[in-house]
């Protein structure tokens, strides 16, 4: 019924009666995670290990919280000693959510191609071993069929996607790789509403990491008025996200060019498509210092501010994993 602070008081009397009950301190650190109060979220995940030092549920939501602040190194040696230890060395959680690591971190720039194919061989291994175990686990499934796309083999991936999506409804990441399959098949139109019916029926609407899907999906297809839009949405919401910076910049800088090109351009758009051009420059100026070095490239962005013209279209983990 989302009374935190009710149940709160609840979990805290239980262990005043039965101070090694490990599920109130997992539930209470829960809760205060769910309230975005990480910190006390850690320390009550911490209380249950000195009840279970293994327990994998405690070294689970601890790892989770890693995750979420993408701070890959550290979960992935919380999932890692769920794994090490007899009693959970095959947990199927643990090896998904180590395949999912090695799958995120390949989104990370970077030139080495071996390395991009060790991190997805070891991420194919942790899927392949959960469904060894269980082979109707949707999960490894997805991931498998991350790899797959990443790899280039675009319609075994597809064909994955579309049967993980039969079986549930509920996965939602699966609607998204289904959307990015459409925008690798250059099917644009289906790319869109996808993403768009995802984001109305995840509640996310106002994500700024699906609105950069849609964003990336909108420029595929040419609608550049649509995508700035999108963009500037997800600029509002996430002000210090850079990949949103980035990618506004790319398009603001896209769509000024061609205003100037274009002999129908009335004097209030090549006014705008000067400004835009303008602000496009100082904001690749300001993310070669600035930029998320763990997402994209800053000195590409030293190269856009040095020169007219849009290289690429920059988005960040287009193979989303659970």
């Amino acid at each position: 019924m989302y009374a935190f602070d009710r149940a709160i008081l609840l979990y805290k009397e239980i262990l005043t009666d039965n101070p090694k009950y490990i599920d109130a301190y997992l539930r209470l650190g829960c809760m205060y995670r769910d309230k975005g109060q990480i910190f006390d979220a850690s320390d009550w995940f911490k209380e249950a290990l000195q009840i279970d030092p293994e327990s994998p549920d405690a070294w689970t939501l601890i790892g989770n919280l890693h995750l979420h602040k993408e701070e890959w190194g550290p979960g992935q040696k919380k999932f890692d000693r769920i794994l090490k230890t007899e009693r959970t060395a095959n947990d199927a959680y643990a090896n998904v959510a180590l395949g999912n690591v090695w799958l995120q971190t390949i989104h990370q720039p970077t030139r080495d191609t071996e390395r991009l194919k060790r991190h997805q061989d070891r991420a194919l291994v942790m899927y392949k071993t959960v469904l060894r175990q269980d082979d109707k686990n949707i999960y490894a499934a997805n991931g498998i069929g991350a790899v797959l796309a990443h790899r280039g083999y675009i319609r075994e991936a597809r064909d994955i996607f579309s049967q993980v999506r039969e079986a549930t409804s509920e996965m939602r990441d699966v609607w998204f790789n289904l959307a990015h399959i459409y925008v690798e098949q250059k099917q644009h139109t289906s790319a869109i509403q996808m993403y768009k019916n995802a984001m109305r029926t995840f509640k996310l609407t106002a994500d700024p990491e699906c609105l950069t899907y849609l964003a990336r999906a909108l420029f595929k297809a040419n609608q550049m008025e649509e995508c700035k839009k999108c963009l500037i949405k997800a600029r509002r919401v996430a002000p210090n996200d850079t990949v949103v910076l980035y990618n506004l910049a790319l398009v603001m800088q896209q769509l000024a060019q061609k205003k100037l090109i274009d002999s129908k351009s009335n004097l209030k758009e090549v006014v705008g498509a000067v400004r835009d051009l303008e602000l496009s420059e100082k904001y690749f100026d300001w993310l070669t210092d600035n930029g998320d070095r763990m997402k994209f490239d800053p000195q590409g962005a030293k190269r856009e501010a040095n020169r007219p013209g849009l290289s690429q279209y920059s988005t960040y983990g287009p193979w989303k994993r659970i």
